[in-house]
């Protein structure tokens, strides 16, 4: 038997919209984090944990807590946060400021606060939004991939500088990506080029700073992913379509 012309079209011209759906291959903002500060000058100082990021720092990774805050003052133009769940929502000129780390010692600031499975393959871009009281420091985009296996960090960028707001990002779409080495409480450091590239789901991610010097600010802002979101939608589409084809088909045969 053979499933009727007028269903056969009908599962057709589903199928053609799903494929146009997600060949289009379009990228949407999946997360922002934007640092909401206190506001006020002469406020007291909000550290980094409390909008659900963490810092660590030096060769062994230690946790680094009241090193890293988020200050007030002059920044971006601050966009709606997205999936990052702000705790002072009535705030947005806020950014991370790191200027009591050691000198010359490594630092990462990351979280893990993105609810929803992230697969690096579906990632177009990370960014973020940097200040720097010198042009020589730099910072890459830090992201924790799980493989299966094991799980393992990874960098790009190596920006310089700036020392005016500019928004510094990483194009997913022929990036170099180098390993980090990074345990909590047991190591920092980079290690050599990714071979081959990462691949699996994203659980953390962030910002690494090879070095830091003491007293001089880094200012960063509006950390920004964008992916191209799973079809899941156009997925149950079909198979609505697939199930209403086939049911009338049965019936008519019976």
């Amino acid at each position: 038997m053979c499933v009727p012309r007028k269903q056969l079209g009908m599962l057709a011209i589903v199928l053609a919209g799903f494929a146009a759906a997600t060949a289009s291959g379009e990228s949407i903002d999946v997360y922002r984090e934007i640092f909401p500060g206190d506001g006020l000058t002469g406020d007291p100082i909000v550290w980094l944990p409390a909008e659900g990021w963490n810092n660590h720092s030096g060769s062994t990774g230690t946790a680094a807590v009241e090193e890293t805050l988020i200050s007030h003052g002059t920044t971006p133009t601050a966009p709606a946060p997205i999936n990052s769940f702000p705790t002072r929502t009535g705030q947005s000129k806020g950014y991370l400021m790191n200027r009591l780390g050691t000198t010359g010692e490594p630092a990462i600031f990351w979280t893990e606060e993105y609810p929803d499975d992230l697969r690096f393959g579906d990632i177009t871009r990370i960014g973020y939004d940097a200040r720097h009281a010198d042009t020589s420091f730099t910072s890459y985009v830090a992201v924790r991939v799980d493989t299966g296996d094991t799980e393992n960090w990874y960098v790009s960028g190596g920006f310089d500088g700036p020392s005016a707001w500019t928004t510094l990002a990483v194009d997913f779409a022929g990036a170099t990506w180098e390993e980090l080495q990074f345990e909590p409480d047991y190591t920092l450091a980079m290690g050599g080029a990714a071979t081959p590239d990462p691949d699996g789901n994203v659980t953390a991610f962030g910002i690494f700073q090879p070095s830091q010097t003491e007293n001089s600010n880094y200012r960063y802002d509006n950390y920004t992913i964008e992916a191209v979101p799973e079809p899941t939608s156009s997925i149950l589409c079909v198979l609505g379509a697939l199930s209403l084809a086939v049911g009338g088909w049965r019936k008519r045969d019976i």
